[in-house]
């Protein structure tokens, strides 16, 4: 697979744009139309990523878009998602009905000529797109169900595709990190070894008796707590910097080996696997 399932020392990372070409020259598009740019266009930030102004691609995907002028925060809605930017902040909000979680870009959203720039990625994904780079138009492709994609039924799965089991006493428990699903791929034996090399060679999610967690990586630890959900859930929570960073994990049998699946959002397409 070309993505590389990753995750910064806290949270799990939907993967930005990174490209040499001139921000100028990257389009956009939905499902094949053009995202036509008017007074902002993309630039690449420091951290070397893709920006994007926000609005005109809310506009293309038929979001209502709210600036929170006190907040420093846009908030785009499609009636049951909403989606919170802070300027300054790489921690994002996604909110299904009365559940919400704080996702993690990978570079921090900002304003520039009173205009909200972030990753088109992480807008796009948190309502359901699939997001994707054509280099050879550097085009930035967002496709919603059944649009701009001969993928695979098994190319597009979601954690939710898969037969869920009761959640277990995690209590005492270790879990290591074993795979996931990126943009609804799941990774490729490579991705998973490098995914390890990055962290020092492991990467935990650790239960304790007393209701605490860890997140336990070659370099540190993450400490947090967890709780058990209504349904076939466990909700996991990790203070990063005081960043509430939460997970919701369900569980799967894989040939009699039970597997924990490790979300930050509600869509399902980018999980992280996790066995004993």
């Amino acid at each position: 697979m070309k993505k590389i399932f990753a995750m910064g020392t806290a949270a799990l990372l939907a993967l930005g744009m990174s490209t040499t070409a001139l921000a100028a020259d990257v389009n956009v598009k939905v499902d094949g139309a053009p995202v036509a740019w008017t007074d902002a266009k993309p630039f690449i930030n420091k951290d070397s990523r893709t920006l994007v102004p926000l609005r005109p691609i809310a506009n293309a995907l038929g979001l209502t878009v709210v600036w929170d002028a006190e907040g420093e925060r846009a908030i785009f809605s499609d009636g049951d998602t909403t989606v919170v930017f802070t300027i300054d902040s790489e921690v994002y909000g996604i909110a299904v009905g009365e559940e919400a979680v704080a996702a993690e870009m990978d570079t921090a959203a900002v304003i520039e000529n009173g205009r909200t720039y972030a990753p088109a990625r992480y807008l796009a994904e948190a309502f359901g797109y699939a997001v994707g780079w054509d280099g050879a138009t550097n085009s930035v492709t967002i496709s919603s169900a059944g649009q701009g994609s001969d993928a695979s039924a098994e190319e597009t799965a979601t954690v939710w595709d898969m037969p869920l089991c009761e959640a277990p006493d995690l209590s005492g428990t270790a879990w290591n990190f074993a795979g996931g699903l990126v943009d609804g791929v799941e990774m490729e034996q490579s991705d998973l070894d490098e995914v390890l090399a990055m962290y020092g060679g492991s990467l935990q999610f650790v239960f304790n008796e007393d209701g605490t967690a860890q997140m336990v990586q070659g370099g540190g630890v993450l400490e947090g707590t967890y709780e058990y959900l209504e349904g076939e859930a466990v909700g996991v929570i990790f203070d990063y910097n005081g960043t509430e960073l939460r997970y919701a994990c369900v569980f799967t049998d894989v040939s009699g080996q039970l597997v924990l699946m490790a979300m930050d959002d509600g869509a399902g397409t980018m999980g992280m696997y996790f066995v004993q």
